[in-house]
């Protein structure tokens, strides 16, 4: 009994210990896309058993993984091949396959990990090289898209523009986001553009305007009656008389100070025709066209975006971003939400927000209610603090600091590795993890080490000795050993014992990254009587 036992066992086993294909080889046969290594093992270490040129006939054994496919050659030499596309093309024995597994709405831009889990410390999949396409499902946070590859693989990929290109819609942003501001009401924009004989507009209420200057042919505004009516019904609710354009013009006087609404040409037309019941003087049509305003659906570009902007949900580099605007892209800023920021319009009717730096936006119209291209403060709808304790968001400056601080905060949990590489962001030292924050952010780059990122903030000038100087954003440099009491200042910038940089959030919270244990990429909150006190020689600014 025991040899028909053992043997099921062993059966059993080897049935799971077999790879679960993806397709049979009964039914799945391949063709070579171009000339590839038939190697011994799923491996690139694996010995190669054969160059396969391009457009043979394989039989596929198995899927063994992601990347590897068993196949069978003609010659009946058995070996593992690339499965990727560039290489290899799978086909049906009967009818080649002709569904796509993805319906495609990106393409990659450059190589980027492919990961189980929407963090840079999760599983990498494989590298998505560059010219995949791919299917984005959704957008879990500000910085992941979770995407189908091509061969039917779910994960996540980074969703920088760099990355990864849109080609159509992605689910959940089709239609135009709701507009989070209210737009101001007190001063109303200009939104109308009078046609080419101008028909006078409404006579304000309390105090009617004259509606003709006398030229030296006067002609007369009415006909004189026993009951002389006015050149315009005075209404509570003007009546609209202009026809919108792509130019907008004022349509209206402002009420404080009347001015004529018309100059009359040699030929000048009536204002108004004298009756016992007065007419507005122009009626364009029997049904008015509506004056547009910020909550029209024309869109009535102001603005040209100057450098790649997020516009974000809110005002504030803490709201979610929507998408990237490009450069050369027209928008219509719709509102001056406050001194950095402008509510604007794309050209697919989604409203968001962006920086109102004139390095990013350029405006090429008039601003709504008048305003000059640089905005005075307003109340803003939704005021939005600058995270942490740090100054609010009032410049440039503090603009670009928090998108530093938000770029460096997406690497939370990134294994540190000592002399990374600063090509990739799967593992960071403290000078690579700071660097390429600023790359992500502003697209500056600083020096590769820590030693030149300190020489960089010394050679500015504006550095600093103490620890309670420190402002937000700002690097701080560290030696490796606890500083003596002794040491002089010259010696506290000597630039070449320095062996750490972190960026200051404020309230004793450093962003960093120093070593595999402490769990890479994180937020230190610094005690009072730590070591790292007693081990900082200077910090400052990298962008005054």
């Amino acid at each position: 009994m025991r040899k028909p036992i053992a043997a099921v066992l062993a059966a059993g086993m080897l049935l799971t210990a077999a790879p679960l294909p993806y397709a049979s080889a009964a039914s799945q046969s391949a063709v070579t896309q171009s000339s590839v290594n038939l190697r011994d093992e799923p491996s690139t270490k694996g010995k190669v058993l054969r160059l396969l040129a391009k457009g043979e006939n394989l039989s596929v054994i198995s899927r063994v993984n992601n990347s590897w496919i068993k196949v069978k050659e003609s010659g009946g030499k058995v070996g593992y091949v690339s499965s990727s596309s560039q290489y290899i093309s799978l086909k049906s024995d009967k009818v080649t396959a002709s569904k796509p597994l993805i319906q495609a709405n990106a393409e990659i831009a450059a190589t980027v990990s492919f990961r189980a889990s929407a963090s840079a410390s999760s599983e990498r999949l494989r590298y998505l090289k560059k010219g995949e396409n791919v299917q984005i499902l959704s957008s879990p946070t500000p910085y992941w898209y979770r995407i189908k590859d091509e061969k039917g693989s779910t994960g996540y990929i980074s969703s920088d523009t760099k990355y990864v290109t849109l080609t159509s819609d992605v689910p959940g942003r089709t239609s135009p986001e709701p507009s989070i501001t209210p737009t101001p009401s007190k001063t109303p924009a200009p939104t109308a553009t009078p046609s080419k004989t101008p028909a006078p507009t409404a006579t304000p209420s309390k105090t009617p305007a004259p509606t003709a200057t006398p030229s030296k042919t006067p002609a007369p505004t009415a006909t004189p009656s026993k009951t002389p009516a006015p050149t315009a019904t005075p209404s509570k609710t003007p009546v609209p008389t202009a026809t919108p354009s792509k130019t907008p013009a004022p349509t209206a006087t402002p009420r404080k100070t009347p001015a004529p609404t018309a100059t009359p040409s040699k030929t000048p037309a009536p204002t108004a025709t004298p009756s016992k019941t007065p007419v507005p003087t122009a009626t364009p049509s029997k049904t008015p066209a509506p004056t547009p305003d910020a909550g029209s659906t024309e869109f009535i570009p102001n603005a040209e975006v100057a450098a790649s902007v997020a516009l974000r949900r809110g005002p504030s580099t803490s709201h979610e971003r929507i998408r990237y605007l490009k450069v050369g892209e027209e928008v219509q800023i719709e509102a001056v939400a406050n001194r950095s920021w402008y509510q604007v319009r794309d050209g697919s009717g989604v409203s968001g927000y962006v920086s109102s730096d004139t390095k990013y936006i350029t405006v090429t119209g008039e601003l709504p209610g008048g305003n000059s291209p640089t905005p005075s403060p307003t109340p803003s709808a939704m005021p939005a603090p600058a995270p942490g304790n740090g100054p609010e968001e009032d410049g440039s400056s503090s603009l670009d600091i928090e998108s530093v601080i938000q770029a460096g905060l997406k690497y939370l949990g990134t294994p540190y590795e000592f002399g990374s590489s600063r090509n990739d962001t799967a593992t960071f030292d403290c000078s690579d993890f700071v660097r390429q924050a600023f790359i992500d952010a502003l697209g500056i780059k600083l020096p590769a080490d820590s030693r030149g990122q300190g020489q960089f903030v010394k050679n500015k000038g504006v550095y600093k000795m103490e620890w309670d100087s420190l402002e937000r954003g700002d690097l701080m440099f560290f030696t490796t050993y606890a500083i003596s009491k002794e040491i002089t200042s010259d010696e506290l910038l000597d630039t070449s014992l320095i062996s750490h940089v972190g960026i200051y959030l404020g309230d004793n919270k450093i962003l960093q990254t120093f070593s595999k244990e402490s769990g890479g990429v994180q937020v230190t909150e610094i005690p009072s009587n730590s070591s790292w006190k007693t081990r900082f020689m200077f910090g400052g600014s990298a962008l005054q």
